[in-house]
């Protein structure tokens, strides 16, 4: 599912989202929202599937996860930095992530929190992403400089199931 920044805007408005951001990857499609005070969770939950069933953008029975608080935070920052993908680490997530947050800020739906949220969440991932290269690398040179003392770990990659989250921070 594809959420342009005309029907982000339209989406924030309909379920009642003062910040409300979308991330798209070909595994997962999540919305970060920042929600007032005097609306519960699981309303906002409920609103956005409502909102999302007419376009046939979430499959049909299908329920939508949700963090709030610091687990919206901590789970933002796990996608980010690929610690929550298929290949740990994987570099593209961030980009992914760092495009959705451009992407709401063109929409006016990214506001003081969600700003806040997701440069705390990028600037960790690429702390993440500094660390797990260079451990990548030090690996490849242990293992190129004494073979037979460090076996060749072979990473196997898993297709992950389709995702489907809100956070609500």
């Amino acid at each position: 599912a594809t959420i342009n920044t005309m029907t982000l805007g339209g989406l924030a408005i309909a379920i009642g989202a003062p910040e409300l951001a979308y991330v798209g990857t070909c595994n997962r499609n999540e919305f970060i929202l920042a929600g007032d005070e005097n609306t519960l969770p699981e309303t906002y939950r409920e609103r956005l599937a409502r909102a999302l069933q007419p376009t046939a953008q979430l499959p049909e029975g299908r329920k939508l996860r949700a963090w709030q608080g610091d687990g919206a935070a901590e789970h933002l920052l796990l996608v980010a930095s690929g610690l929550d993908s298929a290949r740990r680490g994987e570099a593209e997530i961030r980009t992914q992530v760092r495009a959705a947050w451009q992407s709401a800020r063109r929409a006016g739906t990214s506001g003081p929190i969600l700003d806040r949220l997701f440069a705390d969440a990028l600037k960790a991932a690429q702390e993440v992403q500094t660390f797990t290269e260079w451990t990548r690398k030090t690996y490849e040179k242990m293992v190129e400089l004494h073979p037979e003392k460090y076996p060749v770990i072979v990473e196997k990659s898993t297709s992950p199931t389709y995702m489907s989250h809100m956070m609500i921070w």
